[in-house]
């Protein structure tokens, strides 16, 4: 099981779904983070995390009737049968209602026991007899989220079926300062390996600084490791690529890896150690061709979907009717990515999305791939040179010549396939998104175009949140009904000053405000009163206009969210200067005095438009580069204001420890 896997059963077991706070305290934990690291991410105080952290182990306690802490959690659950803790679940609440199974939410490693495992052989038959070889090595390599880890999971089971020991060191979860050095980076990878086997670290006595890092390495595994093992062991290395992003520490490790592998075929010890390298792209580091374990052992590549296995996954998720015809443009537009059919398949059946629908809207904001578009769009964002290739290549359909390194980086993200010197679009939803989305990119910069919407307005003008001639070159950045920013800019905004927040250590907020009611149904269905209320369009510009009039920094972003909602950025506020802010959004509208009859026919005394208000401040933390955590806490705040009642404002205080 996962820890995502795990929050996805906690909060469907529970009332009231785990809060932001109570989820970070959990993942953290999973990660065997200590409550000092935490305090210092979140900025809260130690003892104020363990108390809510005890809470929070009594709640997975009284939920799996056994004793849940800290140190014990990441072992209860890792290697527990997913299919277990979900029948423990449909037992709890068949006196209820029948509950069926519940379905696998894409995204993490499939468990080893999941029905959603679809295998691609024969990649998995020639792993399962390749790990049972002594000294052998297996290289996993496939863009994200196409199934390494879970192909990884499945070798490391069969291995312990066979009776091996398996390990398993994933490079995402090691610190920045991990990297600082060679020695530092093979303590800790030695540290990790002893202790999973059970064993204690006991590095000194091996580590000698006058014969080197990489010799103490060896001398560690073969004198301590192998030497005190009663079976083989299976070393799988998840993210070796991350180890590319440090030239000095990969050259050297890559090498060591690669001697181990050779000691094998020569002293008996060193067969005992079975190796499973898994990576997303390349190794672009410079190495000389007889020091890479690159060009040894068994390479899998993990390839797309066919159309039968697609039909495999849609059977297995319970969607048979859907047509092959269907499925068919399904699996055209995602080029057979197994991540994008999930979601696709997940969502017909979970929340009865017909699947043309999907087709239709899956490059739109309303499409279900937003946040996974969106995710790769900030990477590019950051990466300029992987941005302006990518709209070249999008562009091409004949592939266009690209440097390595850059194709090997978008190889990585999934975005391309390389063929030969050529890099070609791997699919195309991606064509159709990016080849929309870039070109509104200031590429040089990393920007968008023009700046960002000035909101600075005195109070009582009711001139558009944009200054239209800085804004005259990003009119797609407005919301057609509104004249605020749109769902899109605002998401890329707020991403924008999260990464800002973290690299100025500077708090930011964000408010996130809902009307009290359905404009849609109150009003388009009191026919009599739509030419007294002049649409549904009207009452959104005023309610717009009087944001913009409480927020007063041109850095300050006013958009239109949904619907119903609004939200505001406010770069370098602290809680109280957003509270302030939101005080003055919450009296403005009710200022406004929209009138919204109670009844049909009643307009003596008719109620008056509100919002609920939630607000959210946070400093982003630097190994935190998704803005989510504070999206949120703030919808969090949001739904507290609205359950009490409405027209007020909740503050979460819970991400800067208040």
């Amino acid at each position: 099981m996962t820890i995502d896997e795990l929050i996805q059963i906690v909060n469907a077991s529970l009332p009231t779904p785990l809060t932001p706070l109570q989820e970070f305290l959990l993942r953290q934990s999973w990660e065997g983070k200590t409550y000092a690291y935490m305090a210092r991410e979140i900025h809260y105080g130690p003892e104020y995390l363990r108390k809510t952290a005890s809470s929070l182990w009594s709640i997975l306690s009284d939920l799996w009737t056994e004793p849940i802490s800290k140190t014990n959690l990441r072992s209860k659950f890792e290697q527990q049968c997913l299919t277990r803790t979900q029948q423990q679940l449909i037992e709890r609440n068949s006196s209820d209602r029948i509950v069926e199974e519940p379905l696998f939410f894409p995204g993490g490693p499939i468990p080893v026991d999941s029905p959603y495992y679809i295998p691609r052989q024969p990649v998995e038959e020639l792993a399962y007899e390749e790990i049972c070889l002594p000294g052998s090595v297996i290289r996993i390599k496939a863009p994200r989220k196409m199934g390494k880890s879970s192909l990884m999971l499945r070798i490391l089971e069969k291995g312990e079926q066979a009776g091996f020991d398996g390990i398993k060191i994933d490079f995402q979860q090691a610190e920045r300062e991990v990297f600082s050095s060679l020695e530092r980076f093979l303590r800790w990878f030695s540290a990790n390996v002893a202790r999973q086997l059970q064993l204690d670290a006991n590095l000194d006595r091996y580590w000698d600084v006058d014969i080197g890092t990489k010799v103490s390495c060896t001398l560690y595994f073969q004198g301590y490791i192998l030497a005190n093992i009663e079976k083989p062991i299976i070393l799988a290395l998840n993210e070796v690529n991350r180890v590319f992003e440090y030239p000095e520490i990969a050259q050297d490790f890559l090498s060591l890896l690669r001697g181990w592998y050779e000691q094998g075929k020569q002293e008996a010890i060193w067969k005992q150690l079975r190796m499973v390298l898994v990576y997303s792209t390349e190794i672009y580091v410079p190495l000389n061709i007889n020091q890479s374990p690159f060009n040894v052992g068994l390479p899998l590549k993990l390839p797309p979907f066919t159309l039968d296995q697609a039909l495999e996954l849609a059977h297995r998720y319970g969607c048979q009717n859907l047509s092959t015809t269907m499925l068919k443009k399904l699996v055209a537009l995602v080029g057979g990515h197994p991540y994008l059919l999930s979601q696709a398949l997940y969502h017909t059946r979970r929340y009865n999305v017909p699947l043309e629908q999907i087709l239709q809207t899956a490059c739109t904001p309303k499409g279900i791939y937003q946040n996974h578009l969106q995710s790769l769009m900030a990477i590019l964002q950051n990466q300029p040179k992987l941005a302006q290739t990518m709209q070249q290549v999008v562009v091409s359909p004949q592939g266009i010549p690209v440097d390595p390194v850059i194709g090997y980086k978008l190889e990585s993200l999934g975005l391309v396939q390389l063929e030969d010197c050529h890099v070609f679009v791997s699919c195309e939803l991606y064509r159709r998104y990016f080849e929309a989305q870039l070109p509104r990119f200031n590429l040089s910069s990393g920007k968008t175009d023009g700046t960002a919407p000035n909101t600075a307005i005195a109070d009582g003008e009711t001139q558009l949140p944009f200054d239209r001639a800085a804004a005259a070159n990003c009119l797609h950045e407005l919301d057609g009904s509104t004249q605020l920013a749109s769902r899109p800019y605002f998401d890329r905004y707020l991403q924008q000053q999260w990464q800002r927040s973290s690299s100025d250590r500077t708090p930011m907020s964000l408010i996130l405000c809902e009307l009290s009611v359905d404009l849609e149904q109150q009003l388009l269905s009191l026919s009599k009163y739509r030419g007294e209320y002049n649409t549904i369009a009207n009452c959104l510009q005023q309610v717009a206009r009087v944001i913009c009039t409480c927020i007063r920094r041109q850095s300050d972003l006013a958009a239109k969210y949904s619907s119903q909602e609004f939200a505001v950025i406010l770069p370098q506020a602290d809680t109280e200067i957003a509270k302030k802010v939101a005080e003055r959004i919450r009296q403005s509208v009710k200022n406004l005095k929209i009138a919204i009859p109670s009844n049909k026919g009643n307009q003596q005394n008719p109620n008056f438009l509100t919002v609920s208000i939630g607000v959210a401040s946070a400093i982003a933390s630097s190994d935190r580069s998704d803005a989510t955590t504070i999206l949120l806490a703030t919808d969090f705040a949001l739904r507290q204001s609205q359950s009490e009642g409405g027209d007020r404002v909740t503050v979460n205080s819970t991400l800067l420890g208040e």
